[in-house]
């Protein structure tokens, strides 16, 4: 063969092999970096990015009697927060969507909530209000995803400073309680 096709296929060859082994890489989202071990030394792990904040995970329930034939049709409930939980909210306090929803035999129903930052000895707080025009009867009504720093806090760190509910008439509904439950995510 001729030198020159030889040249030309071998310049050819490198180009192509350049063009498609200089991938743009894609994949992924962190880098990390890692030390390469020796034969006698083992390397070091590359570090990951960081892990997501835990959640604490409050499920709210009714407790009381409520009248035969009755059912809620709205409950408002304000709750002091333990040192350290907060909600994301915008600027004015409203909950972000999917903070805090409406669950158990509330499923289905409106939720509002807004999240009042902690201020000198005062706590954080979390008002929530769930309505649903068909009603729902005693037990889960609502879930609030809240943040938090330092330990999980338990279900008994969360004060409950005022409950009202109402029938799906509008009637005040009085002896109800709510309860906290919290799961840590």
């Amino acid at each position: 063969m001729n030198i020159r096709i030889m040249l030309k296929i071998l310049v050819l060859s490198i180009a192509v092999l350049t063009f498609f082994g200089c991938g743009g890489g894609g994949g992924g989202g962190e880098t990390t970096s890692a030390t390469p071990g020796t034969p006698g030394t083992p390397g070091t792990p590359g570090t990951p990015g960081t892990p997501a904040a835990p959640i604490a995970a409050l499920t709210l329930s009714t407790q009381g009697t409520i009248p035969a034939g009755t059912t809620i049709g709205g409950i408002d409930v304000t709750m002091n927060l333990p040192a350290g939980v907060t909600a994301k909210a915008d600027a004015a306090g409203a909950t972000l969507t999917g903070i805090c929803n409406a669950t158990g035999g509330a499923a289905g129903g409106t939720t509002l909530a807004k999240f009042t930052a902690a201020s000198g000895t005062t706590p954080s707080q979390v008002r929530l209000a769930v309505i649903k025009a068909d009603g729902f009867t005693a037990g889960e009504f609502a879930t609030a995803n809240l943040d938090f720093t330092g330990a999980a806090p338990a279900a008994s760190a969360f004060t409950v400073v005022s409950v009202s509910a109402t029938d799906i008439n509008g009637v005040t509904i009085s002896g109800i309680t709510v309860a906290p439950a919290v799961q840590i995510k």
